[in-house]
């Protein structure tokens, strides 16, 4: 029997392949009596969970987004979610955000071109900056809103732990954040003009300035920690790197293995509706369900030596992923999720993901880190505390 407080504990923070295997193949349906949720860590078993909506449910997270900045996308089901999908959606789409190459191109020349050749913190002074500074420039505001957005995002992302302090002050940068975007959505609604609040209102969507609160933070901590993470990898597999650097074409597959790898978010989590019998355990109705995504990623019967970071690998499907998660070329990593809640902003994080990478390589050929590299950890090197510091390769 394994014990729960392993999935607690800083070795498994670390390194938690060992422990995902054991649950893969002892425990698919895990009882972590801790937490009170039931850990599901089987690729067939997670897709199964996010592709069910009759059985599996989004509303809990009005207890963490919500609970942030009110009544949200991601906590809804059924018609509502389909019909505010509808409206949303299309903004999103690929072909859609091709519109913003040359806005994104900007924002990342300015942001790389400060950056110094003999040592930066690729957290802290890029990934962490570039999601607030791309949808400031995205909504037509002045790039004097951008040290305000990325506040409001660094304090809005830690209200949604469960602490009450910090939740107030996540309520607090909302608010905020509404009062400063209020105006500006009306005067977009008397004129408007070309950029994403604009859409969005011409499309209808009601609360506008919620949505930019989660698209600030759910686009963003994707972005972030994808970012930070493909270039942790790269740096841990210098011939991968330097294949990448001679070739940024390559830069697809790295960011593709990446998510699969070392996902931005190990865990997504699903409520059961009803009593529901799984692999001969019983989840009750009303129980959270914690999809364990990085292990999906990691399963050995989907992908061979799945703990290997490699580009190269030929069972992964490679390019612009679908809320199928099934492909003709490989298997699909599930960092996005799957279903009728697969991830809104996955092409913009892509997109922003390998633009910045392409500018890096631009200007500094490749990157070398300085001194050792940190801990992966579950959840990618930390944008709270700048850990990838890394300069120019010599």
């Amino acid at each position: 029997m394994i014990d729960p407080t392993r999935l607690h504990d800083d070795a498994f923070s670390l390194d938690p392949f060992s422990v995902w295997s054991e649950l893969r193949r002892d425990a698919p349906v895990f009882a972590d009596t801790i937490d009170r949720v039931w850990v599901i860590s089987r690729h067939a078993d997670v897709v199964e969970a996010f592709s069910n909506t009759e059985r599996f449910s989004n509303r809990l997270y009005r207890k963490t987004l919500g609970a942030v900045f009110g009544p949200n996308l991601l906590q809804m089901d059924g018609a509502p979610h389909i019909a505010l999908r509808k409206v949303v959606g299309p903004v999103f789409a690929p072909t859609r955000l091709e519109r913003y190459q040359e806005l994104l191109d900007d924002v990342v020349d300015g942001i790389v071109s400060a950056l110094d050749p003999d040592g930066f913190d690729l957290v802290a002074d890029l990934s962490a900056v570039l999601p607030g500074r791309l949808i400031v420039a995205m909504m037509g505001l002045p790039p004097s809103d951008d040290a305000k957005f990325h506040e409001w995002y660094e304090t809005m992302m830690l209200g949604l732990w469960n602490d009450p302090e910090l939740r107030r002050k996540g309520r607090e940068a909302h608010r905020e954040l509404h009062d400063h975007v209020d105006p500006v959505i009306a005067e977009r609604r008397r004129n408007p003009s070309d950029d994403i609040l604009s859409r969005l209102i011409a499309a209808e969507v009601e609360d506008l300035a919620s949505f930019v609160s989660l698209l600030l933070t759910a686009g963003g901590e994707t972005t972030d920690k994808a970012l930070g993470n493909l270039w942790r990898n790269l740096l841990d597999h210098p011939a991968q790197r330097d294949a990448v650097c001679d070739e940024p074409d390559l830069l697809d597959r790295a960011f593709d293995e990446t998510m699969r790898h070392s996902p931005s978010l190990v865990y997504l989590a699903r409520e059961a509706n009803a009593d529901t019998e799984w692999h001969g355990v019983t989840i009750p109705a009303g129980r959270e369900l914690r999809l364990a995504v990085g292990s999906a990623n990691h399963d050995e019967t989907v992908f061979d030596d799945p703990d290997r970071f490699d580009i190269f690998r030929a069972d992964l499907h490679r390019g612009l992923e679908h809320r199928t998660a099934s492909y003709d070329d490989g298997a699909g990593h599930l960092a996005f999720g799957a279903g009728a809640h697969f991830c809104l902003g996955y092409a913009l994080a892509r997109l922003e993901a390998k633009t910045a990478s392409r500018a890096l390589i631009g200007r500094f050929g490749s990157l070398e880190n300085v001194g050792a590299l940190p801990p992966l950890k579950v959840r990618g090197p930390s944008r709270f505390t700048p850990t990838l510091p890394v300069r120019a390769a010599r």
